[in-house]
């Protein structure tokens, strides 16, 4: 089961995981996957750690209370995150309950490496095979390149097909995350600007935008937002149209060869 509540991730994850063999179940929320766990039995939880109203943490601590109240074998659940440090991987193993993580953009390679270590030996674990690159230009990187060439790692991970549903899905999605992002700038709501730079972060990581992961780490660390907000707000429209304008592209190919 993946439990993550935002539609890109859950197209990737699947993705992935049916090219692993996999079948693959979906909650939106915490409440969700509490829910059908309870219901039925999963040979592995993949958890989403941030979601709205409840988050990967207290959804694993109830199910490993409904484990322990019914005798139940403990299911393997392994934290979806979009970077994780010590202390977060501390709470993970202590606190949580969780068996393990996987950072996001998770790979078939990362997927099938932590579902050997929690299923069984005789899962096949599958290597990356990243797309040819020229060797590094002494000068500093063109930033739409860099995009570009993680759109052509994702054509090539998830097949044109896989990754045009993604695309597609993320052009609808991103937008209104960014709006809300925006919005909580211009209203000085530092919390909520927070967690939608959470959010946004595993999707600009997954297109290959540094200055879009830098932008959103410093909104998320809520780092001299109070002085700095316009001005950020500004760099991150900037950014994300860059983004935006070279999946548009890459969908317009795509969509010629499929």
């Amino acid at each position: 089961m993946v439990v993550d509540d935002y539609p890109p991730n859950q197209e990737v994850a699947e993705l992935q995981l049916r090219a692993l063999g996999s079948e693959v179940h979906f909650a939106s929320d915490g409440h969700e996957a509490v829910s059908m766990v309870k219901q039925q039995s999963y040979d592995a939880v993949f958890m989403d750690i941030q979601m709205p109203n409840l988050d990967g943490f207290e959804a694993t601590r109830r199910i490993r209370s409904h484990e322990v109240a019914t005798g139940t074998t403990p299911v393997p659940i392994i934290a979806l995150t979009a970077d994780i440090d010590s202390h977060e991987r501390r709470r993970v193993a202590e606190q949580a309950g969780m068996n393990d993580y996987v950072t996001k953009p998770f790979t078939k390679a990362n997927l099938s490496a932590v579902l050997k270590r929690w299923l069984r030996e005789d899962y096949a674990v599958v290597d990356d095979e990243p797309i040819s690159r020229p060797p590094l230009p002494l000068r500093a990187p063109d930033p739409a390149e860099e995009i570009r060439r993680a759109l052509r790692q994702l054509v090539n991970d998830l097949s044109p097909r896989g990754a045009l549903t993604v695309l597609k899905t993320t052009m609808v999605h991103v937008p209104k995350q960014l709006d809300a992002l925006l919005e909580a700038l211009a209203a000085q709501d530092w919390t909520t600007a927070s967690r939608a730079a959470h959010r946004l972060k595993g999707t600009a990581k997954l297109y290959g935008s540094n200055r879009l992961i830098q932008l959103l780490m410093q909104v998320e660390q809520q780092t001299d937002l109070a002085t700095d907000a316009n001005t950020v707000a500004i760099d991150l429209a900037g950014e994300y149209e860059l983004v935006m304008r070279q999946i548009k592209q890459q969908v317009e190919r795509l969509e010629v060869q499929t």
